[in-house]
């Protein structure tokens, strides 16, 4: 008799176990799959803009191969930086293009997925005011990183 009470409790424990841990995994990935701000690794608390403009970017994108061609673009950048250096105007604007995929590249390396990278990397505006980037350069930034990166 007492080992049949076991079991019917030891069942009655699992079962609610295994249903909590089910639910448990659907919350987290529907939270995961619904997230509007870019989550990337290394940063805990990440911030939450009220622009559109830092939302995570929605498509097919590259993500083994992004990494090598945000490298590709930083390394023509840097050859634009090094023939303009005479013209401050181009300069400082390839400087920002630069600091931004940069940023790209980094939170790649971080192991952030290519959507999210774009969208944290717009982070660097909010970050750095000296930057004083307009909206709408802010706006073609990301568009150039989401035609590279799709």
């Amino acid at each position: 008799m007492k080992k049949v009470i076991f079991e019917n409790g030891l069942r009655a424990f699992l079962a609610t176990f295994c249903l909590l841990l089910l639910g448990a995994v659907v919350v987290n990935a529907q939270s995961s799959s619904l997230s509007a701000v870019a989550v990337v690794p290394g940063i805990s608390s990440p911030m939450v803009p009220t622009s559109p403009l830092y939302s995570v970017p929605q498509g097919n994108f590259y993500s083994t191969q992004a990494p090598g061609l945000i490298e590709a673009k930083l390394i023509g950048i840097k050859d634009e930086l090094v023939a303009n250096q005479n013209d401050p105007a181009v300069y400082s604007a390839l400087l920002v293009k630069y600091k931004y995929f940069g940023k790209i590249g980094e939170y790649l390396q971080a192991g952030a997925t290519t959507p999210n990278a774009i969208a944290a990397g717009m982070w660097i505006f909010l970050e750095t005011a000296e930057l004083n980037v307009p909206t709408s350069v802010q706006q073609s930034l990301k568009q150039e990183a989401i035609d590279l990166l799709s």
